[in-house]
């Protein structure tokens, strides 16, 4: 269960949650406290560095240990002060990131668990991170193209599949159908899918035909369409294949 510590919304700050909490570090603690009684599964958090740009590193480390003393043992860190005059995206994209920070925290706090999130782009910039901290977040850069961790089971986990978009893409249409019987609406989750083919031959169609039909039939349609792209096995060729350098990297994480 995680307490959110980092969203800067005028939302937010109008309901007393997200990155404002930061302001009252006590009742911080109290909130965890509370949560850690309640609930049986781990508490976390996500935050943010700090506040209005006048955050300093031992101002971090006193939040950190306070939390901890809560009972909190990972923390999701967006690398960045939260600036509540501004708005969400200048809040992602004005204060400076400062992972070097987060990588810190994870050596002066080796039992916890760290997450450094924001700005990351790809999975060279993650395997960069993993090897300081004991996770990463990627939030719009999956969103945009997911296939941006394509080659994260091999590099990460140790996993020799790696499937292609089109199975990703038949996985997901059998969930749709699933969702479907229970009532869910067809574009809740098929607007999740319009950057699956990003970058890809086709890749604009599949995305029309989503937004256009907002239905499984639509999905059918789109499906036909890709298979005729890259053929009915969906195999994209292997960047790394046997005998490749890359292709004994393996950086299997435990608990990653």
């Amino acid at each position: 269960m995680n307490l959110n510590l980092g969203c800067p919304s005028e939302k937010a700050q109008e309901g007393g949650y997200g990155a404002c909490l930061l302001l009252d570090l006590a009742r911080v603690q109290e909130i965890l406290k509370a949560m850690v009684e309640a609930v049986r599964v781990p508490v976390t958090v996500k935050m943010r560095l700090g506040l209005e740009g006048k955050e300093t590193y031992g101002g971090l480390v006193w939040a950190v240990e306070a939390m901890a003393e809560a009972g909190v043992r990972v923390f999701v860190v967006h690398a960045r002060s939260a600036l509540l005059a501004l708005s969400t995206k200048g809040n992602r994209e004005i204060p400076p990131l400062r992972h070097d920070w987060v990588h810190r925290l994870k050596e002066d706090f080796p039992h916890l668990a760290f997450v450094t999130n924001g700005g990351i782009r790809s999975l060279e910039e993650a395997l960069f991170h993993l090897l300081r901290v004991d996770g990463v977040m990627l939030g719009r850069a999956v969103y945009q193209d997911p296939f941006v961790l394509e080659e994260a089971d091999r590099r990460v986990f140790g996993l020799p599949h790696r499937p292609s978009r089109l199975e990703v893409a038949r996985r997901m249409r059998a969930y749709l159908e699933e969702e479907a019987l229970k009532g869910t609406p067809p574009w809740a989750v098929l607007r999740h899918m319009l950057h699956l083919f990003r970058g890809r031959p086709g890749g604009k169609t599949w995305r029309r035909l989503l937004s256009e039909g907002r239905s499984l039939q639509a999905l059918d349609r789109a499906l036909r369409l890709m298979e005729k792209e890259v053929g009915q096995e969906g195999e994209e060729e292997n960047p790394h294949p046997k005998g490749h350098p890359e292709g004994a990297l393996g950086l299997a994480r435990e608990g990653v």
